[in-house]
């Protein structure tokens, strides 16, 4: 196989994000009315200018007053609501986050690769207790639906197409909340994680650290098929932790068109400085989903069933990657999907393993979403009674794995976040009785003392 100049790895990591968040579409998804499509050609690119995409649109945020809910606070009346489909929130969500972390410092020339649904579906069962500022925050940078009905008729009907499956690719989206022995949710509270995002509810007691980390441990472990199986530590709790929630996601899909592991060969992968290693390239020829535009092909892989697939963007010199995310977004994904014609391909494509982790906090932060973060001002006064202090998210957390072979393609991910208080619950008063004492059996209600004594040996 002759050596191929491509571009970088995290080019295949574009369309696993991509394509992770829109497992709910059995067929690629209209082209936006509301926005221009992008222009597409039937001519493979060569070398020239990129094409200029518009920067993502911040959808509208308003939010509509919970009416049902007499403890919300009040927003103003939502825009349009066609702009707070589910998918549409999670995709325009997944656009404003790859952005964040690619323009990250620290992910320069590394592989990116995470989940937005399940950053997505932990955050929204951290904003249905959220409330003021904080949950408008929230509600700007996730795109959330502002009606609390439709939100979780939304929610509830997507997370069950999704563990419907399709009968060919494994794909299952779990939520669980992990509430302090001390802490009580309130039920409304309860009823909405559980009811719209099928969360499973499990107290456990965080100053047992042996117990309680290991036991969230094993959780994300077997929702990921043991792919990720650590997502918090002991140093990650305390006995000021409220709650944990967490989310996961897996899935296993097989290539309809496969590649032959006899035609696998080790070849030059160019990266974005210009430097190369080596890796395993997978070759096959066949009819797929096919664009290209001027400065970067597209191309759509399904998995069996056809309603899963990947879809590559590859732009055509190795530092294309920069320019192209900066057009990144949902209205031009949508004309990526809607330009593609069905053509003979021949497909080069490099095996990978990644594993990524990242601080959603900081990233969080970037998309506007500091107070939840915040000791002094976050209000999250709707999830439960946290005694004299006030709950905040102390931790947010989201941890991948992706595996791309002849076969297919294996990902989980698992998004975990640490609600802590600001003052510690109060203590029960001890009493030991580890020496002797004095007792009385005494009758209340007529005050009669029935049987006296000491105890000065329990052994006798």
């Amino acid at each position: 196989m002759r050596k191929r100049r491509v571009a970088a790895l995290a080019a295949v990591a574009v369309a696993s994000v991509a394509t992770l968040s829109l497992l709910l579409l059995a067929a690629p998804a209209p082209t936006d009315p509301t926005e221009p499509p992008v222009p597409t050609s039937d001519t493979a690119p060569s070398s020239g200018p990129y094409l200029s995409l518009e920067p993502s649109q911040q959808t509208a945020t308003g939010g509509a007053t919970e009416r049902d809910d007499p403890s919300a606070d009040p927003y103003s009346p939502p825009p349009d609501p066609a702009l707070f489909t589910y998918e549409s929130s999670v995709n325009a969500f997944a656009f404003d986050l790859y952005r964040a972390v690619s323009a990250d410092e620290k992910e320069e020339g590394r592989n990116l690769f995470f989940s937005p649904i399940s950053i997505h579906t932990a955050f929204s069962v951290l904003y249905e207790g959220s409330r003021g500022n904080t949950a408008q925050q929230l509600l700007d940078a996730f795109r959330f639906e502002p009606d609390r009905g439709a939100r979780h008729e939304a929610a509830s009907t997507a997370i069950a197409s999704l563990n419907r499956g399709d009968g060919h690719s494994e794909l299952s989206l779990a939520s669980a909340l992990w509430p302090a022995e001390w802490f009580v949710p309130y039920d409304p509270y309860l009823e909405a994680a559980r009811g719209a995002y099928g969360a499973t509810v499990d107290t456990v007691d965080f100053t047992d650290k042996e117990d309680a980390v290991p036991r969230i441990n094993a959780w994300a472990s077997d929702n990921t098929n043991k792919k990720i199986e650590e997502v918090i530590s002991q140093g990650d709790v305390n006995d000021l932790t409220a709650m944990v929630i967490t989310n996961a996601i897996y899935f296993k899909g097989t290539w309809i068109t496969q590649f032959s592991e006899g035609d696998t060969r080790e070849d030059e992968f160019t990266m974005e400085d210009g430097s190369a290693v080596l890796a395993d390239f997978m070759e096959v020829t066949a009819e797929f989903d096919y664009a290209a535009h001027d400065g970067y092909q597209v191309l759509r892989m399904p998995y069996e069933g056809d309603r899963l697939s990947m879809l590559v963007v590859l732009p055509g010199e190795p530092d294309g990657l920069g320019r192209l995310a900066e057009g990144l977004s949902a209205a031009a994904l949508d004309g990526w999907t809607a330009g593609m014609d069905r053509r003979e391909v021949r497909v080069v494509l490099p095996k990978f393993e990644a594993k990524t982790s990242y601080d959603l906090k900081s990233i969080l932060e970037t998309l506007g979403v500091t107070d939840a973060f915040s000791k002094e001002r976050a209000d999250l006064t709707g999830i439960g009674e946290s005694m004299k202090g006030r709950l905040y998210v102390d931790k947010a957390s989201h941890d991948a794995y992706v595996a791309v072979d002849e076969k297919g393609t294996e990902a989980a991910a698992v998004t975990a976040v640490i609600v802590m208080t600001d003052e510690a619950p109060p203590r029960p008063l001890d009493f030991v009785a580890e020496h002797p004492f004095f007792f009385i059996i005494h009758d209340s209600e007529t005050g009669t003392m029935l049987f006296m004594g000491r105890l000065a040996d329990p052994t006798k």
